[in-house]
Parts: structure tokens; sequence; C-alpha cells
């Protein structure tokens, strides 16, 4: 008996496996990669990345999952997307080269890119359709005034140690709150047809018709019971009981700014937000 195998019938000799054959284009690399490029192989979707621009705080990452459930594609996080911090100029500002040139296969993205002109320059010359997201801007001054708190790598943490929630909704309006009204306002006044808008409130309250509408707008033609399964899988609730104590998902209610907010932060927020909020659909 060979210690390499068994001896055939007929004197034959020992067995020998038959090779495995891989296709030359996807010899050597590696498995990450080479399992994106055999599910590329694999689907025929019309555009190799999904871009969700958001909000910090609107949800973006309960969308960007439900994307994800699309067979085939996978989390990318584009290396200019992490050079700055919300302090800095050129926060989440795209970079034409590495967004024309994504990873092998397809990907879905999220970013906090803003309506400036270079930016609406680099998306249109991608010639790609993109969701933008947002969010009433006092529930994401009291949903960052959480999220900040627990998180030590947050560039503005250090800013608020030793604040109370309130006090940390205050500091947002003094120091956020016109960047982010201004960010709503500019993606609002975009007119190119490469944008579907919507808001996390719409998503909330209608799950289904806004997926619908959204991988209808990327080209995605997913039928009903897909559709469903991926909703079904990253409801709210699911989301948040998979997360356990992480404070990365709270209470993901619309209208909890009505628990925080007194008289004197009705007050400041409406010194800052001048006349914006209603214009934004908001009461």
């Amino acid at each position: 008996m060979s210690s390499k195998g068994y001896d055939r019938p007929g004197g034959h000799g020992p067995e020998r496996a038959t090779p495995r054959r891989t296709p030359r284009a996807l010899r050597g690399k590696p498995f990450r990669r080479l399992q994106r490029e055999v599910l590329y192989r694999l689907h025929d979707w019309p555009h190799r990345n999904l871009l969700v621009i958001a909000q910090p705080k609107s949800g973006s990452t309960w969308l960007w999952r439900m994307l994800l459930e699309t067979p085939g594609y996978f989390r990318w996080s584009p290396r200019s997307l992490q050079r700055h911090t919300m302090k800095q100029e050129g926060f989440h500002d795209l970079d034409a080269q590495e967004m024309a040139h994504p990873p092998a296969g397809y990907s879905v993205s999220k970013s906090h890119t803003s309506p400036n002109a270079r930016n609406i320059e680099v998306l249109e010359g991608l010639g790609r359709p993109f969701v933008v997201l947002q969010r009433d801007p006092r529930d994401l001054a009291v949903s960052w005034a959480h999220f900040v708190a627990e998180r030590a790598e947050n560039a503005f943490h250090a800013d608020v140690r030793g604040m109370d929630v309130n006090e940390r909704i205050g500091f947002y309006i003094d120091t956020l709150l016109d960047r982010m009204l201004e960010w709503a306002m500019g993606w609002q006044a975009y007119t190119g047809g490469l944008a579907l808008c919507t808001s996390y409130e719409a998503l909330r309250a209608d799950t289904r018709g806004e997926m619908r509408r959204i991988v209808d707008h990327l080209g995605l033609s997913l039928p009903d019971e897909r559709l469903a399964r991926m909703i079904e899988k990253h409801t709210f609730e699911k989301t948040k009981a998979q997360a356990g104590g992480d404070g990365f998902f709270r209470k993901g209610a619309a209208g909890n700014w009505r628990e925080h907010f007194d008289a004197a932060l009705e007050e400041r927020f409406s010194r800052v937000d001048a006349g914006r909020l209603a214009a934004l659909g908001y009461r």
C-alpha cells in the first residue's frame, strides 16, 4: 500500500488525485479578491459600485447594510474618505481616480460627501446613480450627542467630555448644525438625475416602498421576495439587538428630539436654523 494513495486494480501503481483547474485569470490572487471576481462573473449588475451619501447619524449604516444583501456586493470604504475628520477641510471629499476604479467585483460604499462643485463634478464624471439620505436636523443633534460621548475616537469626543446630553446637543447646534443644514439644502437643490434623495423618516415609515425606489434607481432588478428578505434581515430592532450594547444603534425613532429639546435649546436651534428646517420639509 502506498503512503500517498492506494494501488489501483491491475497493478498500475498509486492513484493520483486529479488536479483542480483554476481559471488562468483567477490564479494566484488573494481569497477575498478571488471571491469578488467569481461573484462578478456570476452576476450582471449595471454598476460596480453603489454609493450612499448621507449626513452623519442619519441611518446610512442601516441603508448600507440592506444594500449589501444584494447578491455579489461587498463593502468598500475608499481610502480617500478616511483622510480627514469632520474638523478638517475636505471631509469625505471624493477622489476621482479612486472612485473611478473600485476594487474587483461589486461594492457598496457610504460617505458624508458634501455637494460642493468638485464633488458634483466627480459624481457626474462617474455617471453612476447614487442615493442621498438626510434626517431631521434636530434628531441628528440628539443622536450625535449620545454617540460622541461613547466614541473616544470621535474627533469631538474630547471637546464634550464632562458635558451632559443637553449640553452636547447645544454644542452640536453651535458647532455643526449650520454645516448640516447647508449640506441638506445643497443636496436638495441638486437637479442632476444621478441622485435619488430620500430621508430617514421616509425609510422608517415605508421601508419597503422606499427601498423599492432606491434599488430601482440603482439599477438593481430585485424581485419582491428578495427585497422583503433584505428588509426583514435588517429591521432596526434586529440590527440593534445584534449590536448588543453598542451605542451606534440607539432608538432610531423619528421625532426623538422632543424628549430632549427644552425652550432654551429650541431657541438656540432657531437662531441657527433661520428657516432652513421648514425649507427641508420639517416642522
